[in-house]
């Protein structure tokens, strides 16, 4: 017969199933208490992002909000120059997009090249017949809509004229050819501005609607009121597309609000090369690029401003400084498409 277990051998195995008993047990609530930490730990970080994203879209909102009741020091000042009567009720902005300077030399022969300052690739393509062509346009839009204003856009692009930008040269030439009325010290042409700041197609968009807001807040409008209702923009026909689809998408206006009418060379051995030259080096560089902030279109930007000037935008627009330091990233292998995500002032106009 087997002899009994020892009473101490009994008690050995009973207290060390007892203990992996209550170590499995402990080890499963351990397990438990880590994964309820995890999921708690996750909640609040989710929770702390979406509040952090809740608090920057509410600050955008009340910059924008802000900007609606209170203009900006330096806008309140351009009142006192600013004839109320010059913007009028204005809400239809008319954009003609300077290419060129005209040098002011004779007025009686604008069409001649010595009288503009051109790039190469304009010369001996009948450019000066067409940038008129676009003043005459533009003109003709403001007299036809009591609702429209006229800037024409284009900044100091060209050495050696460092007190003229293609904008003031324009309405120059419009003033010369009895197109407008001349200035005087006491008078000025209702609703005819210039923006004296932009560099590329993007800005001659982008910064004419700015310069309508400091327009319209320096005259006392507010709220809705002082940005445009309607953008018509005069230029050449074979940019039409990237105005249409590239310039206006990035900028998130509305399609239904904005027109593009396009003058185009005369010639047509101009106008087919017009054409090729904008799949190259206009429409197909923004298409990468939307904002034009990385290489070549940056470049270019740098070449066309001799004098290292500042536009003045983020001090009379400071509801879209998020917008103008918008420049999302680019590769070789990721296009530069990411469209600005925050709220602008036309979103709901």
């Amino acid at each position: 017969m087997p002899l009994p277990q020892p009473v101490t051998s009994t008690s050995s195995q009973t207290f060390r199933s007892w203990l992996n008993h209550r170590r499995a047990h402990v080890l499963n609530r351990s397990r438990v208490t880590s994964l309820a930490v995890y999921v708690l730990a996750a909640t609040l970080l989710l929770s702390l992002t979406a509040n952090l994203n809740a608090w920057a879209d509410n600050t955008r909102l009340r910059r924008i909000n802000q900007s609606r009741t209170q203009s900006p020091a330096l806008l309140r000042a351009l009142r006192s120059s600013l004839n109320k009567d010059s913007f009028g009720n204005a809400s239809h902005l008319v954009i003609v997009a300077g290419h060129a300077i005209w040098r002011g030399c004779n007025s009686t022969d604008w069409t001649h090249e010595d009288n503009w300052d051109l790039q190469e690739h304009q010369k001996g393509t009948g450019s000066s017949r067409a940038f008129y062509s676009h003043i005459e346009k533009g003109v003709s839009l403001l007299n036809a809509d009591p609702s429209a204003i006229l800037l024409f856009s284009g900044g100091i692009t060209r050495p050696g004229h460092q007190t003229q930008s293609e904008a003031q040269s324009y309405l120059a030439l419009a003033q010369q050819t009895s197109l407008l009325p001349q200035w005087s010290r006491t008078a000025r042409p209702a609703r005819v501005f210039t923006e004296d700041y932009a560099l590329d197609s993007f800005q001659n968009l982008f910064f004419s609607i700015m310069r309508f807001h400091e327009l319209a807040i320096a005259s006392g409008r507010s709220g809705r009121s002082s940005w445009p209702s309607k953008i018509t923009v005069v230029g050449f026909e074979m940019k039409k597309r990237r105005f249409l689809e590239l310039h206006r998408h990035a900028l998130r206006w509305s399609e239904d609000r904005f027109d593009y009418v396009g003058v185009d060379f005369l010639d047509t051995v101009d106008k087919e090369l017009g054409w090729k030259g904008e799949e190259a080096y206009g429409y197909r560089p923004y298409a990468s690029d939307l904002y034009g902030c990385h290489g070549e279109l940056e470049e270019k930007r740098v070449i066309r401003n001799p004098y290292a000037r500042v536009a003045p935008y983020a001090l009379t627009n400071p509801e879209l400084v998020a917008l103008i330091e918008w420049c999302p990233p680019i590769s070789d292998s990721f296009a530069s498409h990411q469209l600005f995500p925050g709220p602008l002032p036309w979103d709901s106009l």
